[in-house]
């Protein structure tokens, strides 16, 4: 009896010692729930499985000691990540203060470039400023005529007025000659040539100077103005250097005629016509407009040819005059008409009234200073104060028959206005600015 409890004490105290093993294979809830059941079977004999309670309670302390290092990993691991994250904020700490230095240096940039900027904006004020002249030194403020004003009168005088009162002294001109000599210099040739002057450089207040040529300056011309460095201020300052305005001013365009009978219009004042063989002229200067016609039929003396111009203005008509059958519609208002025939024996002008053609007792007469012809050419001219006086002109040039059967009209300027033949009505016109510098034949017909 003593032996079978003694095996079956060892059997039991192996079993327990068996259980711990395989509790220890199980995951971490294995190992509590196998825990629990040691502790019971601890309690229902503790003095008969001493040696197995040891052995429990090692096991309990390896698996106490198990989870104190996961415990512990799991703290280190704690640890390692409250470091990272420390690092992280380190690292997030370091990128704010990067990116706050970069935007110091954002900022810094932003104030060197703007300072570039105001740097740039000082260096074109600098030579804007140099432009003008420098401070302290005189230089020419303006001039009168101004660049690139075209239209100037023949006759005007020229003006250059300085940043400050000048020593009258070294404003100086040339009046004896065309040479290009003085400190003021007018020409026309890139000063190979100078205007001469009728006096020398005249001023009021000692800043604006005022030159007079000795006679007209020429039609449709360019002049440069130049004044040297030469020149000095009130207090001895002179110049920086020589004034030269860059394109210069141009006159008006003029060119006076003398009727006589002799052809003396230039290239410039001749047209073509819309017939072979003839030309048209056109002139003018301050006083007068000049015309003139070319052709074969005007040396045959036949009373039955005229020479007729149309000019606009205002309260005009678009109806031409009747002459036989023939009555030209026209492109423009015409105020006037001028005609004169070839038999030399009868001119004149007729003027549009508002209701028809009447005699305003001037033009072409036959007889007078104002027309003359000679061989194949005829030339007249009518005042502009007949004519109103105004800005600009427009203007038809023609020929035409008035014999019954034979009637027709040719020689139009402009060249495109009509076909030849009979009774056309007129398609184009020139309108001529009598104050500019253009050339008549410069202008394009309209």
């Amino acid at each position: 009896m003593r032996r079978v409890n003694s095996v079956s004490s060892l059997l039991l105290g192996l079993g327990l010692l068996i259980a711990p093993g395989c509790n220890d294979e199980g995951g971490d809830d294995e190992i509590g729930a196998g825990s629990e059941t040691d502790s019971e079977t601890s309690a229902e004999g503790v003095a008969t499985f001493g040696s197995a309670s040891d052995d429990t309670s090692e096991g309990e302390s390896s698996t106490a000691d198990t989870t104190s290092s996961e415990s512990e990993s799991e703290s280190s691991e704690s640890e390692s990540e409250s470091s990272e994250s420390e690092s992280s904020e380190s690292e997030s700490s370091e990128s704010e203060s990067s990116g706050s230095e970069s935007s110091e240096s954002d900022s810094s940039a932003s104030e060197s470039e703007s300072s570039g900027s105001e740097s740039s904006e000082s260096e074109s004020s600098e030579s804007e400023s140099t432009t003008t002249g420098e401070e302290g030194v005189p230089f020419v403020a303006a001039t009168d005529p101004q660049d690139l004003e075209a239209g100037v009168a023949p006759d005007a005088t020229i003006s250059v007025t300085f940043s400050a009162a000048m020593d009258a002294a070294t404003l100086t001109t040339n009046t004896a000659n065309t040479s290009c000599s003085g400190s003021v210099q007018v020409s026309a040739d890139g000063f190979s040539t100078c205007v001469q002057m009728a006096a020398a450089p005249s001023s009021g207040d000692d800043t604006t100077f005022t030159l007079t040529p000795a006679g007209d300056l020429a039609s449709a011309t360019t002049y440069e103005l130049r004044v040297l460095a030469e020149v000095t201020d009130a207090g001895g300052t002179a110049m920086a250097a020589d004034f030269t305005t860059n394109e210069g001013f141009t006159v008006r365009y003029f060119h006076s005629i003398v009727i006589d009978g002799v052809n003396d219009f230039d290239a410039g004042e001749t047209f073509s016509t819309s017939t072979a063989e003839h030309a048209g002229y056109v002139a003018w200067d301050e006083s007068y407009l000049y015309l003139g016609m070319r052709g074969p039929a005007l040396a045959e003396d036949d009373a039955q040819n005229w020479f007729v111009a149309y000019l606009g203005g205002a309260a005009g008509t678009e109806a031409g005059v009747t002459y036989n059958t023939q009555q030209p519609a026209l492109p423009f208002s015409a105020r006037w008409h001028l005609r004169w025939k070839a038999s030399d024996d009868y001119g004149g002008a007729l003027e549009w009234s508002g209701t028809d053609w009447t005699d305003p007792g001037f033009g072409p007469i036959a007889g007078s200073d104002d027309v003359a012809a000679s061989g194949d050419f005829v030339e007249l001219r009518v005042a502009w104060s007949d004519l109103e006086d105004p800005g600009t002109i427009a203007l038809h040039l023609g020929m035409l028959r008035e014999a019954a059967f034979e009637e027709s009209c040719w020689a139009a300027v402009p060249e495109g206005s009509h076909a030849d033949g009979y009774d056309p009505d007129y398609g184009q016109y020139f309108e001529f600015d009598r104050l500019d510098s253009t050339l008549p034949g410069d202008y394009a017909p309209g």
